[in-house]
């Protein structure tokens, strides 16, 4: 299964701070690269990589690989690779160091964003995801690999702003088809999905919110409604009934550190509006 552009970049953004959860993604796929299982405390530069495109189904297309320089070799069999010079870097592509200048690709990170002559990529330097800047023209660069993403040219059709964006949940309305005009299979007509991309009235799907599945398939903005999850049915905005004490919110932030509200869309189904605070609190705990 091939991916977009789009949803690779939003889940690197999710991404941002993750360690261990990147080391789990990448351990779950089935052969393990050359048979290695990785630890977590060793350097995890491709393992991240990897595991963006296990994570969205899509191996297919960056075949997993936890050694930077393997990685490379992987894109370069499958025609993808290109040294720096002969290609223009792009959001989405692969890019891949030499920092020791000796020829040997010592890390990888993902473009993000590409500002006249500087590219912004996401990667972990050490500790966790974080996102740095580099000049084209560095010698550091050795070169990019560009996956063979989902594409569409066509022009996006204008949609009224604010209905669908990316992050949202929403359920499948019934009679809906795929944006392709396929039959969509029963069960996702029964569960909750992530947005992971937009383009005018083109929404992509990525997991459910139980995590068992994850479609990366689109479907018309029109046949997706809206899944509120906070406790009063609104939006949201319910003046300070909707304000919790401090403590409140560090004892809920002491119970997600422990487990009790689950990982990713369970998590953030499971605490409703008050997502953002208690995640705020949490990373103040974790001292991120």
């Amino acid at each position: 299964m091939s991916t977009s552009v789009d949803a690779v970049l939003y889940l690197a953004e999710k991404w941002k701070g993750q360690r261990d959860l990147i080391v789990d993604v990448y351990n779950s796929f089935q052969p393990l690269a050359r048979g290695y299982r990785v630890k977590y405390q060793d350097s995890l530069c491709a393992t991240y990589i990897s595991a963006l495109f296990i994570r969205l189904g899509a191996t297919s297309i960056v075949p997993p690989e936890c050694g930077a320089m393997q990685l490379a070799r992987n894109m370069d069999a499958l025609g993808r690779y290109h040294e720096k010079d002969k290609c223009d870097p792009a959001p989405g592509d692969i890019i891949f160091f030499d920092w020791q200048g000796d020829s040997w690709i010592d890390h990888v990170g993902i473009v993000t964003e590409v500002k006249n002559n500087i590219v912004v990529y996401s990667h972990i330097p050490s500790y966790s995801v974080k996102v740095n800047e580099i000049l084209k023209s560095s010698q550091h660069i050795r070169g990019y690999a560009r996956p063979e993403y989902d594409t569409d040219d066509t022009p996006a059709p204008e949609v009224p702003s604010g209905e669908i964006t990316v992050g949202d949940l929403v359920a499948v309305k019934n009679g809906a088809s795929w944006y392709n005009g396929y039959n969509i299979p029963r069960y996702v007509f029964d569960l909750t999905w992530e947005v992971i991309a937009v383009r005018g009235d083109r929404v992509v799907l990525g997991a459910d919110t139980t995590g068992r599945y994850n479609i990366q398939s689109p479907i018309h903005a029109s046949d997706l409604s809206k899944v509120k999850t906070n406790a009063s049915g609104d939006n949201g905005d319910n003046g300070d009934e909707d304000k919790l004490s401090s403590s409140t919110i560090t004892d809920m932030a002491k119970a997600v550190i422990r487990g009790e509200f689950g990982n990713g869309l369970t998590r953030r189904i499971r605490l409703g509006q008050y997502y953002d605070q208690v995640q705020a609190e949490v990373n103040r705990l974790l001292g991120k």
